[in-house]
């Protein structure tokens, strides 16, 4: 929860710094992140995206947030492709920080320095929990937003050294550091 907390915190930032530079009446288009393969996720996900809205509206009555939707897996191609065919108009989306020095070569990017040098210590500790801040040169181009894994491996050999059991894998996170713990 406190990592959901973080991104919407974070979600919530990138949308106010663009405030500064933007006039009244003006339209923000943000990615919502469309996944063919979420199942209920997508509606969680949604419902989200609204909220947030919803709560940054209240705050900047003059200023809308249109959705656009992107598949997780194009969002990062037709964001670069749209702005090298001079659609420079995605405000705010998410990316990886694997693709972030070809954002830097195309230029689709926006150094956060900025608004990271106005942080607080306090603030940047919150983030102290992931090594993706990404910085290239002198430019801020991300901020942490999450952690996930999408594969994990182990070495069978390994498990039989230490006394473990390679077809008793574990089956959770705590199950893992128990496991490791002994």
């Amino acid at each position: 929860m406190k990592k959901f907390n973080i991104f919407l915190g974070l979600m919530l930032l990138l949308v106010f710094s663009f405030v500064s530079i933007v006039n009244a009446g003006t339209t923000i288009k943000m990615a919502q992140i469309f996944d063919p393969m979420g199942g209920g996720a997508n509606l969680v996900n949604y419902e989200w995206y609204q909220q947030t809205i919803s709560d940054f509206e209240k705050i900047y009555p003059d200023i809308k947030v249109e959705l656009e939707i992107f598949k997780w897996d194009e969002i990062d191609v037709k964001a670069m492709a749209d702005f090298r065919a001079g659609i420079k108009d995605h405000d705010v989306f998410l990316t990886s920080p694997q693709l972030m020095a070809q954002h830097k070569l195309v230029g689709d990017l926006v150094d956060l320095s900025p608004y990271i040098s106005n942080w607080s210590d306090e603030r940047i500790a919150q983030f102290s929990w992931s090594a993706n801040w990404v910085k290239i040169g002198d430019e801020f181009l991300g901020i942490p937003t999450g952690a996930h894994t999408r594969l994990l491996l182990y070495n069978r050999e390994m498990f039989k050294e230490v006394g473990l059991d390679p077809d008793r894998p574990p089956t959770n996170l705590m199950n893992s550091s128990n496991m490791l713990k002994n």
